[in-house]
């Protein structure tokens, strides 16, 4: 393959990634609300530690990229949290 190739195939997955964002982000809308409904914080240490303990095991452990993953993860986490505050508020 060539740097062409490569890069068609890269287009390809982020347009996956990019939906299957879109699905998480509809998903924080919904629990932003029922969190906002039933006063919880929108922060949740331990939910954020399952879900990267959990990412984590589904990578195995020697993976060289699993640094750059579970990072990826950490900031998906972070704006979920930022988007959550934007909908409580009103601005979604």
């Amino acid at each position: 393959m060539n740097l062409n190739s490569y890069r068609l195939e890269i287009n390809t997955i982020d347009k996956e990634i990019a939906n299957l964002l879109i699905k998480r982000f509809n998903c924080a809308k919904k629990i932003a609300n029922i969190k906002s409904h039933e006063n919880i914080p929108i922060e949740n240490m331990d939910r954020e530690m399952f879900v990267i303990e959990s990412i984590s095991k589904i990578i195995p452990k020697n993976h060289k990229k699993k640094k750059y993953i579970i990072s990826c993860f950490l900031n998906i986490i972070d704006q979920s949290k930022k988007y959550q505050i934007c909908v409580i508020k009103g601005g979604e």
